[in-house]
């Protein structure tokens, strides 16, 4: 939340900002929030959400109650905290939105409310509580063991890393011994202005880079340009945009 603050304020604003207009971020916005269901586990979502709407209906039935009411505050609180998610991230790097630690916020109410749908659910159906310790196990296997998908599955990896960047350092570092003074080298292309994770900046960066750590043998002057055909061979799921940082996870 701070980061994002800072992003819309401080002095990455100015190159951050998507300036596009007002509802053509939010639906840039919405695009990325999309993404990020994508690559969520559809039976761990599926599961949460039934939870949920049985907490809702269940509050429905006794919304005088101390239990509806902390229900729905805490609705309240997740409908409040996309909204203003969805504004701010239309400022800051629209990416933003496909990011599970950046909408932790939203991930944390859902996981909130899907607590208390099971909850209210053994609460009315006590007999349930004998399959609880098994249905965990069965659900913590099919989440994260039996190749069903991680809880989150992000569209890059080492792998992933690895093979961009080789394809990066190769082509300067064979510019450079072919005698070339000037090399474009094809990156991934990124909705951001300035192609984040392979900014544009960067190629000055990459060449000082390889030179200090003696991988070519002269400065070459180093022009970044994104090619989203790239992103077809580069990303394991042939996404057209990449999804986020390429970080090793």
């Amino acid at each position: 939340m701070t980061s994002l603050i800072f992003d819309v304020n401080g002095g990455r604003a100015a190159n951050v900002s998507q300036n596009i207009g007002l509802i053509n971020a939010i639906k840039a916005v919405v695009i990325q929030y999309k993404i990020l269901i994508q690559y969520t586990n559809k039976f761990f979502l599926i599961i949460c959400l039934l939870f949920i709407c049985f907490a809702f209906v269940s509050s429905c039935q006794s919304i005088h109650s101390d239990k509806a009411k902390s229900f729905f505050k805490i609705l309240l609180a997740s409908i409040l905290t996309i909204a203003f998610f969805t504004l701010l991230y239309t400022k800051a790097p629209v990416t933003y939105a496909a990011r599970p630690d950046a909408m932790w916020a939203v991930i944390f109410f859902g996981l909130l409310l899907t607590i208390q749908g099971l909850t209210s659910l053994l609460k009315k159906y006590q007999i349930c509580i004998i399959f609880m310790p098994l249905s965990l196990i069965i659900m913590s296997l099919i989440s994260f063991n039996l190749n069903y998908g991680y809880v989150f599955k992000d569209n890059s990896d080492a792998y992933t890393s690895y093979k961009v960047d080789n394809h990066i350092v190769n082509t300067i570092v064979k510019a450079e011994h072919n005698g070339k003074s000037v090399v474009k080298v094809r990156v991934p292309k990124s909705i951001n202005n300035d192609n984040w994770p392979h900014s544009l900046n960067q190629a000055q960066w990459m060449q000082n880079t390889l030179y200090a750590h003696g991988l070519i043998r002269h400065r070459i002057k180093v022009i970044f340009v994104p090619d989203k055909h790239l992103n077809k061979q580069m990303y394991p799921q042939g996404e057209s945009e990449p999804f986020n940082d390429l970080e090793a996870y």
